[in-house]
């Protein structure tokens, strides 16, 4: 089969077609790139419509996710489950073909994107994965190839995710810069940077530089180029955004808006297209449709075990940091398809793997992952990685997850398994001070729909959340660890605590309820003995790792007592405990940005030491 512009024009008019049949959509893109799509899928691209999880395959992303259309277009010609009736219902209700891409692994959707960058950043983390995988499994090569648009490369991320990249694979990633000069307010040329490629050349990528979009041998030639590559590579891409429609060719009015009726006519006269609405000539159909490949493996998740059985021995006084690196170096210290990271913060966050190097090119055997101060691309290639089966690890600060939480929400669109570890829980780490002290940071994961978060107390519940977080591979997992050590606490009845709340002081007797979790729940116990000996009052305690499965159940029945008699004690926001009490006065937590003090001076300050959460109980409930 010869490549033809009728081929590359069955993109553009099914792009064109279903973003006018939704009176919504992005033509600009889709009419840019057809070329080159044409020329990925028809000529270069391993892959199988009828086994979309083949291990071996090259991987698509559209980092510029709105020009969607292109990407559906491409997957329904090819023989994809998108049919007619699919690109009909493009931004409906239901329908496979969203807005913006959404990860449908069945359908060929690889990833989820539309925030600009997170596609380039989520590449580079399919590439260390495939690199890994190729390490442990003995797959074979298989590339990623990642449309980027200029706003991608705007984003902060494209330069913290694309720094790294050459660090950490020395080939199969292949960016496609769709380099047409305009965004949604017009000539980019007024705020983005003079010379792109310098830029990347800089980071150590191969640059393949002006490269004509519409120029079939010239994109041939490209690829040819890029897939013998020893490193990352980036290929400019000089593209007309609105190809082919002479009335937005080049212009901004063609990014985000349906092409007006006199448009499509006059663009079909144009391009020589004599053609209704969605009908694709059979012959250009046939040469789309794709080879099924022979001896196909298809990729499974990673099974991995927990077994904490053995680490009684180290329960002793721990922060629940340090519990955490005893589960992953005791626990986890066979298994080949976790990677764990950290934005410049092993040392204190304790997430590697002790007595073994970091991932690298030259290194792909090693489970840490070294991504320097780099938050937001962590998480983001750390997303691109579990696509591929992987079970990443990452870790900072828990303040600084707002760095990254956009991430986070990605991976809870997608329900990814990745693992966070967050570390320095509260305002008790002390003298930092405010900016990093988290407050807000709980709150704002346990309002994240598809995000579990666990706060352990002590060995025993950092064990039962690490367990819990490896065998949800349905949802990411949010750790969140205590800096500052906490007393030793026998080991309570693990399927109990599987549950994510539980009581560890329980008398038929008792007519209130102090409930807490991770560092204060030796503040709770060490209440609840107060209270009983100075003013005979017993209460019970309630510990809750994991706040998410508590609301999830028959709350009122579990605490038993009303809820005007319930005292909630957390060193964070208060603001998702109120469901559970009659006054706000019963939830004991943070509502400013923290100090810079000592931690005994903070928790007197906040009412957090002995002292204020006793005179808080009698105040309370002195009426």
């Amino acid at each position: 089969m010869k490549l033809t512009k009728e081929h590359a024009n069955c993109l553009r008019f099914l792009a064109v077609d279903a973003i006018d049949q939704a009176q919504s959509g992005h033509p600009g893109m889709p009419l840019g790139m057809a070329d080159v799509m044409s020329v990925l899928y028809l000529e270069f691209l391993q892959h199988d419509p009828q086994n979309p999880s083949w291990v071996d395959r090259d991987r698509v992303i559209l980092s510029n996710g709105h020009g969607s259309m292109l990407l559906y277009a491409a997957l329904h010609l090819t023989g994809y489950k998108i049919s007619l009736e699919d690109l009909r219902s493009f931004r409906q209700q239901g329908s496979i073909c969203a807005g913006h891409p959404e990860y449908e692994i069945e359908n060929g959707i690889e990833v989820t994107t539309g925030p600009l960058g997170q596609g380039l950043a989520m590449a580079v983390g399919m590439a260390v994965g495939i690199k890994r995988k190729r390490h442990i499994k003995k797959q074979s090569h298989a590339n990623v190839y990642c449309f980027v648009g200029d706003g991608c490369l705007m984003e902060g991320i494209s330069h913290e995710a694309s720094a790294l990249a050459p660090h950490l694979i020395d080939s199969g990633l292949v960016l496609l810069w769709d380099d047409n000069g305009i965004s949604i307010d017009g000539q980019v040329d007024q705020w983005m940077e003079q010379d792109v490629c310098q830029r990347y050349a800089s980071y150590g990528f191969e640059i393949i530089r002006d490269v004509d979009a519409h120029d079939f041998d010239q994109i041939r030639s490209a690829f040819r180029q890029a897939k013998s590559a020893t490193r990352p590579v980036l290929v400019q891409l000089k593209s007309t955004i609105g190809k082919g429609c002479k009335a937005v060719e080049g212009q901004a009015k063609a990014h985000g808006q349906p092409l007006k009726p006199e448009y499509l006519k006059q663009m079909r006269q144009d391009l020589g297209w004599d053609h209704p609405p969605f009908f694709i000539p059979e012959a250009l159909r046939n040469d789309w449709l794709c080879q099924t490949q022979t001896d196909v493996k298809l990729e499974e998740s990673a099974t991995i075990k927990v077994d904490v059985n053995h680490i009684d021995a180290f329960n002793q006084d721990l922060s629940t940091r340090q519990a955490s690196s005893i589960i992953i170096n005791e626990c986890l210290k066979t298994e080949e398809e976790i990677l764990s990271g950290s934005a410049d913060l092993a040392a204190s966050t304790l997430t590697n793997f002790v007595d073994e190097g970091y991932f690298s090119k030259t290194s792909p055997e090693c489970r840490n992952i070294a991504y320097g101060v780099r938050e937001f691309a962590m998480f983001a290639i750390a997303n691109g990685a579990a696509l591929t089966r992987l079970v990443p690890i990452v870790s900072t600060f828990l303040v600084f997850l707002d760095y990254g939480k956009n991430a986070l929400r990605l991976s809870a669109l997608m329900r990814l398994r990745v693992i966070y570890v967050l570390t320095h829980d509260s305002v008790f780490l002390g003298e930092d001070g405010p900016t990093h002290q988290p407050v807000e940071q709980i709150a704002t994961c346990r309002a994240m729909p598809n995000v579990e978060l666990w706060r352990p107390c002590g060995l025993w519940e950092t064990a039962v959340s690490w367990q819990q977080a490896i065998d949800n591979d349905s949802k990411p997992t949010v750790l969140a660890l205590s800096r500052q050590k906490m007393p030793k606490m026998e080991k309570p009845n693990i399927s109990l605590v599987k549950r994510g709340f539980y009581y560890l002081l329980e008398d038929q007797a008792a007519e209130y309820v102090l409930i807490a979790s991770g560092s204060e729940v030796p503040l709770a116990l060490e209440l609840a003995r107060r209270l009983r000996e100075n003013d005979q009052v017993i209460c019970n305690v309630v510990s809750v790792p994991c706040y998410d499965r508590l609301i999830e159940v028959d709350f009122d029945e579990f605490l038993k007592v009303s809820s005007d008699k319930r005292l909630v004690i957390e060193a964070s926001s208060p603001m998702p405990w109120y469901i559970l009490v009659s006054n706000p006065k019963q939830v004991i937590g943070i509502k400013e940005f923290g100090l810079s003090a000592r931690p005994g001076d903070i928790a007197k300050h906040f009412g957090m030491d002995q002292d204020g959460l006793y005179q808080t109980f009698k105040m309370v409930f002195s009426g």
